[in-house]
C-alpha cells in the first residue's frame, strides 16, 4: 500500500526525531480519518441512489476523480507541513489532487496540481500552429493511467522582450498514445523571432467523467 511505502520512506530521511515521530503519528491519523470519510461518501452516496435513481449515472459522473482524491489526500496528510519540507529538499516533492469549490465553498469537482516534474513539454512550429509534444513521465500512474486525451488549458507566448503576444485557452487536445500526446495550438501571425511558450494548465479527459485540471508550469523556447 502507497502508505504503508511512505512510512517505510520516512524512516530513510534524515530529520529530527521528534518530526519524525509526528509525521507517523500524521500517517496513522489520517488512516483513520480515510477509513471514516469512505464509510459516511459510501452511505451519502446510498441515500443519494435511492433518491436519484433516475439520474444514477449522471449523479457518479466524474466520481473516479473524487475517489483517487481520497485515496491520494491519506498521503498528503500523513506529511503535514514539516514532512512536505522534508520531501521538497530531498527532492521527492510530486503532484496531487486538490477540491475545486465554488464561492461559497461547496467542493465542485477536483483538480491536480503541481505537475510540473510529471509531464515533459517541447515545440516546435509547423506551418502557422505551434505543436506541443508532452511526455507523461508517470503514464503508469494515477492520474495520468486513467486518462484517454490530453489538451493545453492555459497559455502564453512571450518574445524575447518578455512581452505577452499571445495568450489563451486551447479546446483542441490529443489522444494520448504510449504516454505521449501532441497538440496544436495557433500562432496569429507571429513575426519572424524566438519566443518563449509558457503553459499553466493543462486538461485531462476520460469519457464519461469530468475534465480535469492538471496545473504546472512549464516553458518552452521557439524560433519563427
Amino acid at each position: 500500500m502507497e502508505r504503508n511505502l511512505l512510512k517505510e520512506e520516512i524512516q530513510t530521511i534524515q530529520m529530527p526525531a521528534a518530526m519524525q515521530a509526528r509525521i507517523l503519528e500524521n500517517c496513522r491519523s489520517a488512516e483513520e480519518k480515510e477509513i471514516a470519510y469512505m464509510e459516511n461518501t459510501n452511505k451519502m452516496n446510498d441515500i443519494t441512489d435511492i433518491k436519484n435513481m433516475g439520474a444514477k449515472k449522471q449523479s457518479r459522473r466524474g466520481n473516479k476523480w473524487m475517489r483517487i482524491a481520497t485515496a491520494a489526500a491519506a498521503v498528503v496528510l500523513c506529511l503535514g507541513l514539516g514532512g512536505v519540507t522534508v520531501m521538497a529538499a530531498g527532492g521527492k516533492l510530486e503532484g496531487f489532487f486538490a477540491d475545486v469549490t465554488r464561492w461559497d465553498g461547496t467542493v465542485v469537482g477536483t483538480s491536480y496540481e503541481q505537475a510540473t516534474e510529471e509531464i515533459e513539454v517541447s515545440a516546435s512550429v509547423s506551418g502557422d500552429s505551434l505543436i506541443v509534444d508532452a511526455v507523461l513521465l508517470k503514464a503508469d500512474e494515477a492520474p495520468y493511467v486513467y486518462l484517454d486525451s490530453l489538451g493545453v488549458q492555459a497559455y502564453s507566448i512571450e518574445d524575447a522582450a518578455g512581452n505577452v503576444v499571445a495568450e489563451g485557452i486551447s479546446y483542441e487536445s490529443g489522444s494520448i498514445t504510449d504516454g505521449k500526446v501532441s497538440v496544436k495550438l495557433p500562432l496569429d501571425e507571429l513575426e519572424s523571432g524566438n519566443y518563449k511558450l509558457i503553459i499553466t494548465e493543462f486538461v485531462g479527459a476520460k469519457k464519461a467523467e469530468k475534465d480535469l485540471p492538471i496545473k504546472g508550469y512549464w516553458v518552452c523556447e521557439f524560433a519563427l
